[in-house]
C-alpha cells in the first residue's frame, strides 16, 4: 500500500511539473496503455476490464479536445474532428464490445503521438 501511495505521488509530482508539450504526451501515452489493455481484454472476454480500460481512453480523449484552443486555427480544429471521430469510435467498441474500431483508435493515436513527439524536436 504504501509503494503504490509513492508512485501515486510520484506520478501526481510528474504531471504538476511537466509542462504542456509533456503532458499531451503523457495522455497520449495513458492513452495508448488503457486502450492495449481494454483490447487485451476484449480477446480475453473479460468484458468488465474492457469497459474499464475503454472508458478511461474516452476520458483521455475528452481532456485532449479540451486542451485545444479552437481560435488557434484550422489545426487545433482538425485535431478536435480526429479526437471527435475516435472518441465516437470509442464509444461504440464500447457499447458493441467490438475491437475492430479500436484498432483505428491505436492508429490514430500512435500516429498523432509521433507527430507530437517530433514537434518537440
Amino acid at each position: 500500500m504504501i509503494a503504490a501511495n509513492a508512485y501515486t505521488q510520484y506520478r501526481k509530482a510528474q504531471v504538476e511539473t511537466a509542462d504542456q508539450r509533456q503532458v499531451i504526451l503523457m495522455l497520449y501515452d495513458g492513452a495508448l496503455r488503457f486502450l492495449g489493455s481494454g483490447m487485451g481484454a476484449l480477446r480475453q472476454g473479460d468484458l468488465q476490464a474492457a469497459h474499464k480500460n475503454l472508458l478511461r481512453v474516452q476520458d483521455i480523449v475528452c481532456e485532449l479536445m479540451a486542451s485545444l484552443d479552437l481560435e488557434a486555427g484550422e489545426v487545433a480544429v482538425s485535431l478536435y474532428r480526429l479526437y471527435e471521430y475516435s472518441y465516437h469510435l470509442l464509444l461504440q467498441a464500447n457499447i458493441k464490445k467490438d475491437i475492430e474500431p479500436l484498432y483505428q483508435v491505436e492508429k490514430m493515436l500512435l500516429e498523432l503521438r509521433e507527430a507530437w513527439q517530433r514537434s518537440q524536436l
